[in-house]
């Protein structure tokens, strides 16, 4: 058994039906099922990566999206690492809700590092892409974190294991940079 230099916690985000339980079992397993089941609070998943010669356990909080558990991923967001939103392009109105997903994340988590996961990429675009940029570019004139925004098919695969590896990444590098100012704060 591998043992794990860190534990990050990742937040994954949307709405019913954006594709968030097939993104992370795709990641998690490299399976994809056709068949919708709606994630009834939280589904948790654990995956050991390694990033820059170091293990690291992912754990994966997997949110209901229906609006039924929409309040209680409140509960969920202590203590998280990064968070990952995910969007359906083939929903017109899927960044609607956007703007308060980033709203939210900033009220429980400060500044985490974000990952907006476009997901379907296998399918025609149906959302405003220009209205997604615009409130990309607004929320990152202040947000203190890096906010990547990438186009997936849990489908196909395609960018999965991006999106993970990039937000942990980003999580890690934050981490190496704490560690090194807390051992040149006693030296």
């Amino acid at each position: 058994m591998e043992i794990s230099s860190y534990i990050f916690k990742i937040l994954v985000l949307g709405k019913a039906k954006a594709g968030k339980t097939s993104l992370v079992t795709r990641f998690s397993t490299s399976r994809f099922s056709n068949v919708y089941s709606p994630t009834l609070g939280l589904n948790l998943v654990s995956k050991i990566i390694n990033v820059d010669e170091r293990s690291i356990t992912l754990s994966i909080w997997d949110t209901g999206g229906s609006w039924d558990y929409e309040k209680l991923t409140y509960f969920y967001f202590k203590g998280s690492s990064g968070a990952i939103i995910v969007l359906d392009q083939n929903d017109e109105k899927a960044v609607k809700n956007l703007d308060q997903y980033i709203s939210d994340i900033e009220a429980q988590c400060s500044h985490i590092p974000l990952i907006i996961a476009i997901n379907k990429s296998d399918l025609d675009p149906r959302f405003d892409r220009e209205q997604l940029e615009e409130i990309i570019d607004r929320w990152r004139g202040h947000w203190r974190k890096s906010i990547e925004v990438i186009d997936c098919s849990s489908k196909t695969g395609e960018n999965v294991v991006e999106i993970f590896t990039n937000v942990t990444t980003e999580i890690l590098e934050e981490v190496i940079e704490e560690e090194k100012f807390d051992v040149d704060e006693y030296i």
